[in-house]
Parts: C-alpha cells; sequence; structure tokens
C-alpha cells in the first residue's frame, strides 16, 4: 500500500540533500551560501530558501505589472493630441487607442527592466533587494512632471531624457562616495525613522485599493475614510458611497492572506506568504464568484481576455528609447526643471530606500555602511538610466523586498529569482499579472508589522531626536512618498536642534534641555574612512605619499586581556576585574562574585543572579565546534534574532564578550546606562557575526577593555621545545532568557538551549550542566573557574542593616581597586633601580668583600627562615643590611 507520508519525507530528504550538494558548490560559494565554505559565509543561508524568498518578493511586486503601466500611461506618453483638442484630449477615440497600445508597451517594459534590473543587482551586490520602477516615483513623475496625459510643464521625451542623464550623475555621486555620505550624515534615529516609515507605507498600500485589499480609501472630507465596499459602491470622489466593508474579496485576503498566512508563520511554515497569496489568487479567477478579479465589466472583461491567453508576448513598439536630445530653445529649461526636480527627490527616495532595505537584512555595519555599497549604489544609478530607455520612470529599490527577506532571503540568489520570475513574466504575463491585489495586500501588511519592530530602537529620551524621527515616520505614509517624509524630518531635525545649540552655546551650558545627555551623538561623516573604498585603495598603492591622508585604522585590535585576568595568583582579583569593568562601561549596582564549588545552594545565596561566566580550558585535541548538534544542548538558531548573541571574531577578547552576553539580554533587569544601551539597540539590528565585529568598533567598550591589560615590557624569548605547547583558556556564559537556561558561547555557530529554567531553577540547573562539562576532562584537569553575576552585595547589606557585612564588602571594594591598579603598573624598573642603589652602597660601604658578605648572610638568613617552616615553628626574620 502506497504510504504517503514515507513519500513526503523521502522526498524532502532529497530536497534537502541537493540544498546542501548545491550550497556546497563553486556556485554556493559565489553567493556566500551556508556550508559553501567562503570566509565570509552568509549564515542561515540556502539554495531553495534564497528561490523561495525570491517567488515571495515576486509575489508581493507583480501588480507593479499592471500598476506601473497603468500610471504612466496617465502621462500620455508619445500619443499626441489632435490638433484643437482640449487639455488631455477626454474622450478622444484615437488617444484611447494610442493609450491601450502604450499600457501593453509598459507592461513588457516594467517586466523586462525589473527582471533586467533585480538579476543585475543580485548578482553584483549579493543582496537579496530588487529593482523596479518605483511607485511614488512613477506617480510624481506623471502628475507632477509630465502631467496628466502630458498636461504638465515638462514632456514625456524630455522627462525620460533628464532621468537617463540622471543615473550618469549618481553614478559619479556613488564613485565619489557622495551617495553614501548622504546616507551617513542622517541622524541614525531618523534613519531608524525611515524604516519603520516604510513599514508604515508598506501598510498603507496594502490597505489600500490599487494595491491591497481596499480596507481604506482617499477621503474629500478626511484625508483617508474606511473602506472595503464592492468597486461599484465607489463614488466619484473614490469613496465608499454605501456597503462599507462588505467586499468579499476584501475579507479573503484579510482571513486567507492575513491572518491565516500570520497563523504559518507563527508555526514556522515554510512559503507561508507564497502560500497565502496563491489560495486568494487561485480562489479570485473563476468568474462567476462575488470575489472574482474578472468581473462582468469593460475592466473585468479586458482582464479576462488577457488571462486567457495564458502565454502571451507583446513586443514594445512606441516608448524603447524615445529620449528627446534636441534641447534647444524652450526644451532646455524644461530639461534642466525635469533634472533638478527629479535628482533632488530619486537621490533622496532611492538611497533611503536602499539603505533601509540593507539595514532590514540586517548587512548595515556600525560606520552605516554596507558591503559593496558604492557598486549597490552604481548599479541602482545604470538601472535608473537603462529604464527611461525603456520609457519607464526612475527605477528603484522596492521596499517589497522586505517580504522575501522575512522569507529567509540573506543573498543576491533572492533578487536574481525575482528578477527570473519577471522575466517569465513576459511571456505568462497574462497569468502572472492576474494575481489580484487583495491577495498580496495584506502581506505587505504583515511586512509593515516586521519593519516596525525597529520604532523601539528609536531615541525617545531626547526630545531633539524624537520629533524629527515622528515626523519621518508618519509623513512617510501621509504623503505617500519616502522622499518628502525623509525631507520633513530633516528639516525638523536641523530647525530644532539649532535652536537647541543656540541656547546651550549663548549660556555657555548653563541652560540645556531635558534628557540633554540623552541626546544622540552626530557628525557629519566627513572623515578619511568614509572615502570610497576604491579612493583609499589609490590612496595606498598609487598615490604618491604626499597625498595620502593619515587616519586611524578602521579596526583597532583589542589587547589581551583574558591574559590579564587569568595572571594573578589571588584568584579574587577575577572578580575585581570583571567588576570595574562592569562600572566602567556605565553599569550600575551589579558585582561579580567567586564561586568555589559547584554546589547550587552558594549559587542561590547571592540571589538575584543574573548569570555566570565559566572558564575552561580550550581543548585543541577534539573538535570544539559543529555545525549540527552541540556535545550538550541543542542549538536554538532562532534565538539570536530575540536574544543579544554574537559570533566571537576577535580573538582575545572572550571575557569581555561572555560578560556582555549576560548582561545585554538583561534589560529591564540591570542599568547599563545609556552607552550600553544604544550600543546593544544598534547591534540586536545586525547578524550575530557584526555583532562580534562591532565590539572592536566600540570606543567605550574597546578602551575599558583595553584598560585592564596588565604592563608587560618584557618579551620572553626563550625557545620552547617542539613537545611544549601553550595552553588556551576560553570564557563562556549561561544565563535564564524567556524562561530557557542559554549557553552563550561566540565560538558556537548558535545559542545553545538546555531546556526550560525559571530564574529560581537557574542555580540548580546552571550547576547541572557545568557538572556534565567538567566530567568530560581528565580527573587530572582542575583549571576551572566559575564567577556569578549578581546585585551589588552592598545593596543588599544595607537592607538588612547588617553593617559587618557592608564594612567587609567595602573593604573587598579597596583591595580590588588597589590590585587592579597595581595590575595596570609595572614594578620591575622600579625594583631594577632599588636594587642598583643597594648593591652601589655596599660597594661603597667595603667593596667587594661587603658586597659577597652581605649575599652570604642573606643566604644563610633565607636558608634559616626555611628551615624553620619545614618544622612547622619559626618566624620570618627582617633582612638586616
Amino acid at each position: 500500500m502506497f504510504d504517503i507520508s514515507e513519500f513526503i519525507d523521502k522526498a524532502v530528504a532529497k530536497i534537502n540533500a541537493l540544498d546542501e550538494r548545491i550550497n556546497r558548490s563553486t556556485f554556493g560559494r559565489v553567493f556566500r551560501l551556508d556550508g559553501s565554505g567562503h570566509p565570509k559565509t552568509v549564515r542561515g543561508a540556502s539554495f531553495f530558501r534564497e528561490i523561495r524568498a525570491g517567488l515571495t518578493t515576486f509575489a508581493t511586486m507583480a501588480y507593479i505589472v499592471a500598476v506601473n503601466a497603468t500610471v504612466l500611461a496617465d502621462s500620455g506618453g508619445t500619443c499626441e493630441c489632435p490638433a484643437g483638442s482640449d487639455p488631455g484630449c477626454p474622450g478622444d477615440p484615437g488617444y484611447a487607442s494610442c493609450q491601450i497600445g502604450l499600457k501593453r508597451d509598459l507592461i513588457t517594459a516594467t517586466a523586462a527592466l525589473s527582471g533586467l534590473a533585480s538579476i543585475a543587482f543580485g548578482f553584483l551586490t549579493n543582496l537579496p533587494v530588487s529593482l523596479g520602477p518605483g511607485m511614488g516615483l512613477n506617480a510624481y513623475f506623471t502628475y507632477q512632471v509630465v502631467g496628466w496625459h502630458g498636461t504638465g510643464e515638462v514632456p514625456y521625451k524630455i522627462a525620460l531624457t533628464a532621468i537617463f542623464v540622471e543615473g550618469f550623475i549618481f553614478v559619479f555621486l556613488a564613485l565619489t562616495g557622495m551617495r553614501q555620505w548622504l546616507v551617513r550624515m542622517i541622524p541614525a534615529t531618523i534613519k531608524t525613522a525611515c524604516g519603520v516609515g516604510i513599514g508604515l507605507f508598506l501598510t498603507e498600500i496594502g490597505l489600500s485599493y490599487s494595491a491591497g485589499i481596499g480596507a481604506i480609501t482617499g477621503g474629500f472630507s478626511t484625508p483617508l475614510a474606511i473602506g472595503g465596499c464592492p468597486p461599484e459602491y465607489l463614488d466619484t470622489k473614490g469613496e465608499c458611497s454605501s456597503h462599507i466593508m462588505t467586499n468579499p474579496s476584501m475579507w479573503i485576503g484579510i482571513f486567507l492572506g492575513g491572518i491565516f498566512v500570520a497563523f504559518m508563520m507563527a508555526f514556522k511554515v515554510k512559503s507561508a506568504i507564497v502560500i497565502g497569496i496563491g489560495i486568494v489568487s487561485i480562489m479570485s479567477w473563476p468568474r462567476n464568484t462575488t470575489f472574482t478579479y474578472f468581473p462582468y465589466t469593460d475592466a473585468g472583461e479586458e482582464r479576462f481576455q488577457f488571462f486567457k491567453q495564458v502565454v502571451a508576448f507583446h513586443p514594445i513598439r512606441s516608448v524603447l528609447n524615445v529620449q528627446e536630445w534636441d534641447l534647444q530653445g524652450t526644451s532646455g529649461a524644461q530639461f534642466a526643471l525635469a533634472l533638478i526636480t527629479f535628482l533632488y527627490v530619486d537621490i533622496i527616495d532611492c538611497t533611503a530606500t536602499l539603505y533601509s532595505m540593507a539595514k532590514f537584512c540586517g548587512v548595515v555595519r556600525e560606520d552605516g555602511d554596507f558591503p559593496r555599497s558604492t557598486l549597490a549604489y552604481c548599479t541602482d544609478a545604470i538601472m535608473i538610466s537603462i529604464g527611461s530607455l525603456f520609457g519607464c520612470s526612475p527605477v528603484t529599490a522596492f521596499i517589497e523586498s522586505g517580504a522575501g527577506i522575512a522569507e529567509g532571503g540573506r543573498t543576491g540568489l533572492t533578487a536574481i529569482s525575482t528578477g527570473i520570475c519577471f522575466l517569465i513574466c513576459l511571456f505568462f504575463a497574462p497569468i502572472l499579472a492576474s494575481v489580484p491585489p487583495w491577495a498580496t495586500g495584506s502581506t505587505l501588511v504583515l511586512v509593515g508589522c516586521l519593519m516596525i519592530r525597529q520604532v523601539i530602537n528609536i531615541n525617545w529620551q531626547y526630545i531633539g531626536d524624537a520629533v524629527p524621527s515622528f515626523v519621518t515616520l508618519a509623513f512617510m505614509p501621509f504623503s505617500y512618498s519616502v522622499a518628502y517624509g525623509l525631507i520633513a524630518g530633516m528639516m525638523v531635525y536641523i530647525v530644532l536642534n539649532t535652536m537647541i545649540w543656540a541656547v546651550v552655546k549663548l549660556t555657555g551650558g548653563r541652560v540645556t534641555p531635558s534628557n540633554w545627555h540623552e541626546k544622540e551623538v552626530y557628525d557629519w561623516g566627513l572623515g578619511a574612512r568614509d572615502l570610497p573604498g576604491w579612493v583609499r585603495y589609490l590612496q595606498r598603492n598609487v598615490l604618491p605619499t604626499r597625498f595620502q591622508t593619515c587616519g586611524q585604522k578602521d579596526g583597532v585590535e583589542l589587547v589581551d586581556n583574558d591574559s590579564a585576568i587569568h595572571g594573578a595568583t589571588d584568584i579574587e582579583s577575577d572578580a575585581g576585574v570583571f567588576t570595574f569593568l562592569l562600572n566602567n562601561l556605565g553599569v550600575q549596582n551589579v558585582q561579580f562574585e567567586e564561586l568555589l564549588t559547584l554546589e547550587p545552594d552558594s549559587l542561590a545565596s547571592l540571589y538575584p543572579v543574573y548569570g555566570v561566566i565559566f572558564l575552561f580550558k580550550y581543548p585543541t585535541d577534539t573538535p570544539y565546534t559543529s555545525t549540527d548538534k552541540p556535545l550538550d544542548g541543542t542549538f536554538d538558531r532562532d534565538a539570536a534574532e530575540r536574544l543579544w548573541f554574537a559570533a566571537q571574531t576577535i580573538q582575545n577578547a572572550c571575557g569581555t564578550q561572555a560578560l556582555l552576553s549576560v548582561l545585554m539580554n538583561k534589560e529591564g533587569e540591570v542599568d547599563v546606562g545609556g552607552p550600553l544601551r544604544e550600543f546593544r539597540e544598534f547591534t540586536m539590528a545586525l547578524p550575530q557575526e557584526f555583532r562580534g565585529e562591532a565590539l572592536s568598533n566600540s570606543e567605550l567598550i574597546r578602551d575599558v577593555h583595553n584598560s585592564f591589560a596588565k604592563s608587560s615590557p618584557f618579551v620572553d624569548e626563550t625557545q620552547r621545545t617542539g613537545g611544549e605547547t601553550e595552553d588556551a583558556f576560553h570564557f563562556i556564559a549561561y544565563t535564564p532568557i524567556e524562561g530557557t537556561l542559554y549557553e552563550l558561547d561566540g565560538l558556537q555557530p548558535a545559542p545553545i538551549s538546555h531546556g526550560a529554567c525559571a530564574t529560581e531553577d537557574f542555580p540548580t540547573k546552571v550547576m547541572e550542566v557545568l557538572q556534565r562539562r567538567v566530567a568530560r576532562y581528565d580527573l587530572s584537569e582542575i583549571r576551572f573557574n566559575l564567577m556569578a553575576m549578581v546585585r551589588d552585595r552592598r545593596i543588599a547589606a544595607r537592607e538588612m542593616g547588617d553593617s559587618e557585612m557592608l564594612e567587609r564588602e567595602e573593604r573587598k571594594r579597596r583591595d580590588w581597586q588597589f590590585e587592579n591598579a597595581l595590575r595596570r603598573h609595572n614594578f620591575v624598573g622600579f625594583a631594577g633601580a632599588v636594587l642598583k642603589g643597594v648593591v652601589d652602597a655596599k660597594l661603597k660601604e667595603g667593596g667587594e668583600d661587603a658586597y659577597a658578605k652581605w649575599v652570604e648572610d642573606a643566604k644563610a638568613k633565607t636558608r634559616q627562615r626555611l628551615a624553620g617552616r619545614k618544622k612547622g615553628g619559626g618566624e620570618d626574620v627582617e633582612m638586616e643590611g
């Protein structure tokens, strides 16, 4: 009997095997897929996951094939009104016929352009971002530049010429670093607000009629009005005259395209978004339903006739390469007007959207840039010029790419897959262009939900950052433009903060606004390191030395602080080093305590306990890391998105990283201070490997870490024998997070879960895990160290009124402070000078004989003291001189 479950299991196994094989191939290495062996592997990226993400992006972008053509056709294109006609040729049958052909030309142009641009961008940048004619930009092109049916100030052909030139200007700006600088000069809080605003923008699109479920519509007496009525009940103003919220297609989109998809996402069903879009689309194709995409109307009949063709290709006849290059007379002024108009809108819209998508991917570095940014901006710019040859408005990174990223897309394969779908759409446009807007509307709302999570990273503490950020995120959906939202936010930011700065400056700092200390540090991003990579290469390798700029290293390596920590003879100094390291990082009311046993009671007595840090000998004879399964516990690969986990990329900083692994996951329990809070908020948007790199780029963490390095002026020049190897040690952290005990080890590929663990059960659970780890070593190995991060013990002493405990803890702090001071100073030179002075004094007293007698007396008294100790008696005898 045929076993369907067995068949499915075998099929899935074969697909997974093929997936892994492709990942390990040269093809996988080109795109840095997980398992390819590339030094910069993109973790979690696999061939089929990228393809699935590309299909998801295409499903959410497919509407542009019809919508972009419809909007651009409203410009009139190359259609000409007969002489003596009214502006726009209303009701002229010849003009209307020309527009039908124009629209079909633009359908082909949109599909071809989106396909070519997405493939090129994905291959050259390896980013999961798809390109296409921008929806906001096409409306700006049609209704504000060219005008409805060509009634604007700039003719269609001259506007295309301006777009062609604009693309090359953008290339120049990208090569000189100006586009990158434009992004870096935008305050970080506003850049975060851009991502949130785009999320709201997507939500608004998903709720609208043109590209969504039709839950809202533009109002006449109010900016927006509730919708949800069948299209036949929309009046001439676009509002629902009756039957509000009764449209069946809207409810199908909400429940099957939205709630059902969210339900599948909750259980991490692969391709949940694609499944939802497919179900709604197929349900909407039969004609004899109340929610059909092909109603018995003129528009519905036109769509159905196109749909019935299944396979069809329409060549571009009227808009290919129609730029007007004769710019004499009024044409020159029109060209200049169009160029300036597009430049100031497009450079902000295109640049901000591309940056926001890169940040949503998690590839934006701490300096505000992302890998291959110059190439990305140049590719985007060249596609703007190519787009004008196809008769289209400016090309931009599509915010719908966020749907593919949310589906797991991490590499350029996602964009290439989307591009191939658009090229296929050239021949299967009747099918692929028949995805109804209510099938994708709820998907856009879900993507907006994912993007708006960044709102917590906006600096709401300081009014000078909060208000401009809010204006930015609010103005984007309300103005239906990314560019206008960013312009509004920057204008408010400059005006408001200039006024505040003037008051502070004029009063000499005596008058400052509330929460002034919480303001975001801002710079213009004009340092030497902000130049494009190719410029820095020329400076280093081509230009004469006198023309090279003197800049600091981009990444400063951390001093080996771990060796300083472990080199102390007094074990309590480890806790002292870590405690003062916490204090210098700005953390309040937290300290470390040394644990000498693995008994749970010893840890429980220190309540509250935030986590423990465990030091052990790093095994060199057996594999330590594994991508499949750890030696104990299970990998929780999804946890890195919820908690702070950083891959260890700095070899000698495991102690500091283990400390931060506990600290950064205790938000709300521990006051980590403003700088670390900002660092956490920033790095949570990064992949775990970039969080590790960010440690060395944080000036605060780097300086505090290095300040505890032991001074060591002498180098050991003795040669080790061939059999001698130096033991290596490693720090890891254990802490309970959201009811689970996690092991946070930067050398492992993901956080390790050790099962459910309530806060009160942490001492028992963690000691069981540690005992199993210690048991894996030989009985002769005793070099382990365990420290607990706990609340400042002085607080408990004051609460209990225990003066003896308080005095003991204060004395401990003084001892720690003294030991740490000794650690940072070297007394070898001082001791050498003292010995030289003593020897010189003895030689002056009686020459060589007096010196020899002094040495022999010292030896005799040393032997006497040692003999007394062996007998169990005797006291130390002071050396006489």
